[in-house]
């Protein structure tokens, strides 16, 4: 099992969700997704600073490395061309144009915009409500499920300001 991670995960199965949300476009075998809504491909255009770093490890000895997300294949230390989720004409496609966009017309789905969340509401140890500011003032939003998605400093402020946390 990985700390961190809820008991009873192990690789094989965080492998499986990797592999599910992805469409790898350069890569396939079984660590890699087929038929996901996130493609995945890998630029072979750098910046001139990544490529003369990129030229600098390769001379040092260090070897290239093809498929950065293929553990199976990968011998040790190197460089290679990262994993990136933007489609062949360059648009990025994140969870939202993956998940979100498809799921709008749910009727259990709410989406609000010009809205500032400014606090969880926390009652034994579960989300149970949202406060915000609205255009028109306070609100408070509930739910059964609660999904926090505020971005990695977001999240955790808005955890901290509803007393979670130091």
């Amino acid at each position: 099992d990985f700390a961190g991670y809820p008991d009873g995960w192990s690789w094989p199965q965080l492998l499986d969700s990797y592999r599910a949300v992805e469409t790898d476009l350069d890569f396939g075998g079984p660590q890699h997704g087929d038929s996901g809504p996130i493609p995945v491909r890998r630029s072979r255009e750098m910046a001139e600073s990544t490529m003369l770093f990129t030229q600098a490890v390769v001379r040092a000895g260090f070897g290239w490395i093809d498929d950065l997300n293929d553990a199976t294949k990968t011998a040790g230390p190197g460089a290679g061309p990262v994993p990136l989720n933007i489609t062949p004409d360059g648009v990025r496609t994140g969870p939202g144009a993956a998940y979100l966009v498809p799921a709008l017309t749910r009727p259990n789905l709410a989406v609000l915009t010009g809205v500032r969340a400014t606090r969880i509401d926390i009652d034994g140890g579960r989300a149970v409500a949202v406060q915000a500011i609205g255009e028109h003032g306070p609100i408070r939003l509930t739910a059964d499920r609660i999904v926090l998605c505020a971005g990695a400093i977001g999240s955790a402020h808005l955890l901290m300001l509803s007393g979670v946390g130091p």
